[in-house]
């Protein structure tokens, strides 16, 4: 502590901080009695630390789960005056700790300081909504409207748009405010029609049912104009995307003009579909939907929530008592139905599995001569294999399904620190039900990822059901809960 005091920016004071932070973090995985001693010792000593160490130490414990440790070391950083800069990244930390943790009055607290440091700023976005969520978790839904409408009325709202809109819907529900959730209910409907909050949406609007809707009509005409050259590499796309030759198809598709109107998009993104490369298609959907709703009709949503690999699929969900669509929501989420799929953190293949998971899970099911990553390459290797593996992790969550895609997603022990962090949250994993309540918790995941992919993963599940299963029988209920095949019944 003296030498980081006495040189605070020398080459051995930074060195003597890594190891102080390194060492706090690992002492509080641990959970020997015989270290507690150490652990106040070490407490009591880093109080003296200048702010911004005690900062990078409440990252470092937030990122790894500990949040009342990050909110102990955020409260210390603000009794040593940091800096404006240091205070505002401090407090940051601090709110979202004081969140998880459950104490929502401090939490407002941090928030609305924060808010008032930030009006009119992209930051003071992301304060309303957390403010009207916390205020939502209160139950006060009066204020949490409150917060929702501010955020809506910015002219940018960001990401925070679409969750704002529905939670201010629950909100005026709560508040039997039917006319103003009937119209912001439309508004959403229009701007985020194939969300999984959309779909929640228009299915409770239509009494727990999925309208049929998006049956009727038909996409628009597209008409494409090639010159000579780009004829022939036409014919020779086609050529090859139906002989099976997808990597030359696809260099073929690369000569043509690039699309420029959202209608052409549609039609390029089928043409990447046909030449076997569906990340491609897939992004090119994406973009169209949010540009043109006539393009969301059942024969698009087919082509482009394809069940490929449906034989695989079927016998080892079957085998695991899942239900398929959710094997294929999963897939689509992962890896597109891209077989050789592989992630800058090496997740391999259709359920984009890592090589500690592959590993045991390999060991578990006696999976002989596996290698990792060629066996996972394998599609109905890679499908039995993350097959099983959810089964697994929706067992010890009592079939809960989006807490099993959290998991899935953000890895089992995080998922046990998020939970463990509350007590409102104690039961989660037996509330089966999918009322906007029992689903709050995952706009306050602090993985901004975790969140978008139970979501997306949820949305793609519904879809699914929708398209190749009983339409009738998909249900608001079902939406969440019916995954696990031998999961509690309604």
């Amino acid at each position: 502590m003296k030498l980081i005091r006495k040189y605070p920016y020398s080459y051995w004071a930074e060195w003597t901080e890594d190891k102080i932070i390194s060492l706090y973090i690992g002492l509080l995985a641990k959970n020997d009695g015989k270290l507690a001693l150490l652990k106040f010792r070490i407490r009591k000593a880093i109080q003296q630390l200048p702010p911004n160490i005690l900062i990078q130490m409440g990252e470092k414990a937030y990122w790894s789960g500990y949040y009342k440790e990050a909110d102990l070391m955020g409260s210390l950083a603000l009794k040593r005056q940091p800096s404006a800069s240091e205070r505002k990244e401090n407090l940051e930390l601090l709110a979202a700790s004081q969140v998880l943790i459950g104490d929502y009055k401090a939490a407002l607290q941090s928030y609305d300081f924060l808010l008032r440091q930030s009006s009119g700023t992209n930051n003071a976005i992301e304060y309303l909504f957390r403010m009207g969520l916390v205020q939502y978790r209160l139950k006060d839904y009066s204020k949490a409207m409150f917060y929702f409408e501010r955020l809506l009325a910015l002219n940018d709202k960001s990401k925070f748009e679409l969750p704002a809109m529905y939670w201010a819907r629950n909100s005026y529900i709560k508040l039997d405010q039917k006319e103003k959730a009937k119209e912001i209910s439309d508004q959403l409907l229009v701007k985020y029609p194939l969300t999984y909050y959309g779909l929640r949406t228009r299915m409770e609007m239509a009494n727990g049912q999925v309208p049929e809707d998006f049956k009727s009509g038909s996409a628009p005409v597209v008409q494409l104009y090639f010159s000579t050259n780009e004829s022939q590499a036409w014919k020779t796309f086609n050529l090859l995307a139906e002989s099976g030759w997808y990597d030359a198809a696809g260099r073929e598709l690369g000569q043509l003009p690039q699309p420029t109107s959202t209608a052409q998009k549609m039609l390029y993104a089928y043409f990447w579909m046909k030449a076997g490369q569906p990340g491609q298609g897939i992004q090119l959907f994406n973009e169209v939907i949010y540009e043109d709703e006539r393009f969301i009709r059942w024969n698009a949503l087919k082509r482009f929530f394809p069940f490929w690999y449906e034989g695989e699929i079927k016998k080892w969900a079957e085998a695991n008592s899942i239900e398929p669509e959710m094997i294929a929501a999963i897939i689509r989420q992962e890896s597109s139905f891209d077989a050789q799929a592989e992630s800058p953190a090496r997740a391999i293949g259709l359920m984009q599995m890592i090589s500690l998971t592959s590993t045991s899970v390999a060991k578990d099911i006696r999976l002989k001569d596996f290698s990792f990553p060629e066996s996972l390459m394998d599609p109905e290797t890679n499908i039995r294999m993350g097959s099983y593996y959810f089964r697994k992790i929706l067992k010890s969550n009592r079939e809960n399904v989006p807490l099993t895609l959290a998991s899935y997603n953000a890895g089992i022990g995080n998922l046990y620190k998020f939970i463990k962090s509350r007590a409102e949250l104690a039961d989660l994993r037996d509330q089966h039900s999918t009322d906007p309540e029992n689903e709050l918790w995952i706009d306050e995941l602090p993985w901004g990822e975790t969140r978008f992919y139970v979501q997306a993963v949820m949305r793609n599940y519904l879809i699914y059901r929708w398209l190749y299963s009983d339409l009738q029988s998909t249900s608001r209920w079902e939406v969440g809960q019916k995954a696990g095949s031998n999961g509690p019944k309604k």
